[in-house]
Formats: C-alpha cells, sequence, structure tokens
C-alpha cells in the first residue's frame, strides 16, 4: 500500500520498495513530527520547575531550548506558506527575538510566540520602542482550548499594550475586538487600529501616499 508523509504530503508509492527511503524520510521529519503531536517532556518539565521563567527563550537561553521554538517556527512557516523561518537558534541567533514556550499541565510543549520591537518613529531623544508579536503557533489538538487567553495577561503584564504582527487569522481579530480591542496590528513598520485591520489585504495593493489617511505618520521619513 502507498504511504503519504503527514508533513510535507510525500508519496511512497511501494512502501516495500522504499522503506529505506521511507525511514530516513521519518527521521529527517522526526522533530517536526513530535512537535506536531507533542508528548509529555521530562527534560522541559524539570527545567520549569527549576526556574520557571524557562518558558521566556533569548539569545541566551539553551540550545534545545531555542531549538524548541526554532521547530515551531518551522511549523508556521509550512502551514503559513512563508518564504523563510522567523526564528534562529544556532549560528547567529538574533538578540531582540524574544521566544514563549506554551505547555499544558503535562508538561506537553504545544505551541511557541515569538516578540520582536516595532519602531514607532522618532522621539525627541532617539527612537521610541514598542513590542510586537511576530508570530504565534499552537499544535492542532490544543488550538481554541483557551491556552492563548490564559497567557494574554502574562504578556501584557511584560509588554504593555503590544501590536499584533499582521496578517492576523480571523480567530484571533475575533479574540482582540471580544477581549483586547485596544491592542494595534503593526504593518509594514506602522501601526494600525484592529477594528481597522481587515482592510489591510486591500490598503496593502494602495501607493505608498494612500496609506496615510489610514497609518498616522504613514510616509514620513525616518531620516
Amino acid at each position: 500500500m502507498p504511504k503519504k508523509c503527514k508533513l510535507c504530503g510525500k508519496n511512497f508509492a511501494y512502501v516495500d520498495d522504499d522503506k529505506d527511503d521511507i525511514k530516513l524520510h521519518e527521521e529527517k521529519h522526526a522533530p517536526l513530527l513530535e512537535a506536531l503531536d507533542p508528548n509529555p517532556s521530562p527534560t522541559f518539565q524539570k527545567a520549569f520547575e527549576n526556574d520557571q521563567s524557562v518558558v521566556w527563550i533569548t539569545d541566551q537561553s539553551e540550545p534545545w531550548l531555542r531549538k524548541e521554538v526554532r521547530l515551531r517556527a518551522e511549523l508556521f512557516q509550512r502551514e503559513f506558506n512563508y518564504n523563510h523561518v522567523q526564528w534562529e537558534y544556532d549560528g547567529c541567533p538574533e538578540r531582540k527575538g524574544l521566544g514563549f514556550l506554551f505547555h499544558d499541565q503535562s508538561f506537553r510543549i504545544i505551541g511557541a510566540c515569538v516578540f520582536r520591537p516595532i519602531w514607532q518613529g522618532y522621539q525627541s531623544k532617539g527612537r521610541s520602542e514598542k513590542m510586537r508579536m511576530d508570530w504565534l503557533w499552537i499544535c492542532t489538538r490544543s488550538r481554541r482550548s483557551g491556552v492563548l487567553a490564559r497567557q494574554w495577561g502574562l504578556f501584557r503584564e511584560r509588554f504593555g499594550v503590544f501590536a499584533l504582527e499582521h496578517p492576523l487569522s480571523d480567530e484571533m481579530l475575533s479574540f482582540l475586538k471580544t477581549y483586547y480591542p485596544d491592542h494595534e496590528v503593526a504593518y509594514r513598520g506602522r501601526t494600525i487600529p484592529v477594528y481597522k485591520s481587515e482592510q489591510l489585504d486591500e490598503l496593502s495593493r494602495l501607493e505608498r501616499h494612500d496609506l496615510s489617511q489610514y497609518i498616522p505618520g504613514w510616509g514620513q521619513s525616518f531620516n
């Protein structure tokens, strides 16, 4: 019988003949498949019980923790067809990105998100910095279970009223409109109110100067 990879969709027409290729293929995808449907992680549990701030991932975090964020970044890229993975865990990890790992009561790592700064123009003493949630990915079976809502207060406590990177899912827009309408949506280095964010797909097709009526300061030089 044919076999199909759950992650990339590759078909193996002849399982007996392709068994070595299938094994190598599954080994290659094993970490991502584990992130898709995670098991309890004793390693993460031990780290969390020793220091609960371990859920916040920086360039100084242990490599295995940075890699856990990377796996979710890769799944986010695959699911939403982005052209690059939005997190580095080795080589030159970015210093301004701040990751967060979601987990459940069994210490399954069920998702991740990353916060990065967004420039808000110039103040008299230089640029002012505001944070945005750059991306978010939760494994399928944990979605719509209140995972994000339970952490939102923690995020606001740390970052204030942060922005969220465009585009947003319909579910995220509904969540913000219902509970947190004071947040804004980050779009090309500026922010726009949540209630206007549904217009962004249309606005992205307009010329640069036309956006000034929707986004204050749009078109102003940063020089």
